[in-house]
């Protein structure tokens, strides 16, 4: 027995002196190092009479000490597993070790037989590793595009990055919690193609898609969609990773070079009917008005020849008002609907630098109703001296005049609050006279020259 005794602790002492791993023994009340084997003076620097002259306190930290007396007590009872901890050795370097004990007797004081497992490298690797994903969320934040991953097989959102609200409205966090957020959030008409080539991703190993989504303040937004399988060193598909970028102005865009080109061939054939036009239809009744002036010097029944030249006169106005139709989608309509109110008229102006013009409007609204004050104009500024004094409720406006046009006009009318209706009356086919006629609220009709009877009537009676 006495023999397997010593046998006994000769194993034991073995085991501790001889062990590779860094152990000690220390006093659980002083704290003191009671023993400790090759390998700890060996890692920490330190002789064995060195440690065995110091307590566990002077191998840490000193802003660690709170903690160290948290755990260590005389109450302490069998294995305890403490952790990382931060030693520093007899050079001053720091280290990371995993602390295992177990509470012994030893020379009749209770004691704990420590063992220190350098951890440092693991320790070092996890913090480059948090630094280096901070990096990476940083870099991911920064992009305009949306980062995410899943797992493969549930393809749940495991990763998401900040961009998510900007496009979508809801914060990452919302996509974590409802597996299911992702496709209901794919607008309903889109819904059913993009979960079907989402599950083809098996065959082509890929995911790419365009589509709608409804983001949380129901908004409807397009979408380009990639995703593509991330698979280890065994080629076993661990996750899926993918980038979603907005692509809403792009299709509205490309809409509005569609159009824009749909327009444009709409022109070239407006344009082509009226090369036709202008080479045919406009030529014939200028030749004849051209002819029968020459008559009208040589010829007696000159009534006959009027008459002929004031119709090829009519026919030229007719081809021309045509052709205004050609460059207009739409006609500014002065039918009774077109008025909202009625109102009384008792003066009417008429803006125009071409004096036969302005002499045939008064005679035409003369013919419909003499009661009507009407103050002729041969410039705008002339009028618009007037406007306070003679408060018109009908002016009739030509564009192109000399010292203020008919712009200069309707902005100052604008300007001084004048709520006069005013009928544009000009002899511009240019279509964009008539889109930028329609924005002003005084503006209530573009008429081509001349004036009709036809064409006053309306205004003059719907509106008295």
């Amino acid at each position: 027995m006495k023999i397997y005794n010593e046998k006994m602790n000769l194993v034991n002492e073995t085991f501790f002196m001889k062990n590779p791993i860094p152990m000690w023994v220390f006093d659980l009340e002083t704290f003191q190092f009671l023993e400790v084997n090759e390998s700890a003076t060996i890692v920490y620097g330190y002789s064995r009479k060195e440690f065995l002259s110091m307590t566990i306190k002077d191998i840490r930290p000193v802003e660690d000490l709170p903690n160290l007396f948290k755990v260590v007590s005389l109450e302490n009872e069998g294995f305890i597993d403490s952790g990382i901890w931060r030693h520093i050795k007899k050079n001053g370097e720091m280290m990371y070790v995993n602390i295992s004990s177990q509470v012994i007797d030893f020379q009749g004081k209770k004691a704990e037989l420590i063992m220190s497992i350098d951890q440092t490298i693991r320790v070092n690797y996890f913090n480059e590793l948090k630094i280096n994903e901070g990096k990476l969320n940083s870099i991911l934040n920064s992009m305009k595009e949306v980062i995410w991953s899943s797992d493969p097989i549930h393809f749940e959102v495991i990763f998401v990055n900040k961009n998510v609200f900007e496009l979508y409205g809801y914060e990452a966090e919302d996509f974590y919690q409802n597996s299911n957020l992702w496709s209901e959030c794919i607008f309903e008409d889109d819904r059913a193609r993009v979960i079907e080539c989402f599950a083809k991703m098996n065959e082509s190993n890929h995911f790419e898609e365009e589509y709608r989504i409804l983001t949380k303040d129901k908004k409807v937004k397009w979408i380009k969609d990639k995703a593509w399988y991330v698979r280890n060193e065994f080629d076993e598909i661990i996750r899926v990773d993918g980038i979603i970028r907005e692509t809403t102005e792009e299709k509205e865009y490309l809409r509005k070079i569609k159009e824009l080109s749909e327009n444009t061939s709409k022109q070239n054939l407006v344009l082509s009917e009226l090369a036709f036009i202008n080479s045919h239809k406009i030529r014939g009744p200028l030749v004849s008005i051209l002819a029968g002036l020459d008559l009208l010097s040589s010829e007696a029944n000159k009534d006959t020849i009027i008459t002929k030249i004031k119709k090829a006169g009519e026919e030229l106005d007719l081809v021309i008002k045509n052709s205004m139709d050609l460059l207009s989608d739409e006609k500014w309509n002065l039918s009774s609907d077109h008025f909202s109110h009625k109102k009384e008229i008792h003066t009417i102006f008429s803006i125009d630098d071409d004096q036969l013009q302005i002499m045939i409007n008064k005679i035409l609204i003369q013919k419909i109703d003499s009661k009507f004050n009407i103050s002729l104009f041969n410039n705008a500024q002339e009028a618009l001296d007037k406007i306070i004094s003679e408060d018109p409720q009908i002016i009739f406006l030509d564009l192109n005049m000399p010292v203020m046009n008919g712009w200069d006009f309707l902005d100052e009318l604008q300007r001084m609050n004048i709520k006069s209706d005013v009928y544009i009356l000009t002899s511009s086919v240019d279509l964009n006279d008539k889109k930028k006629a329609e924005k002003y609220e005084n503006v209530k009709g573009y008429l081509t020259k001349p004036l009709s009877k036809e064409t006053l009537e309306p205004i003059l009676h719907c509106a008295n």
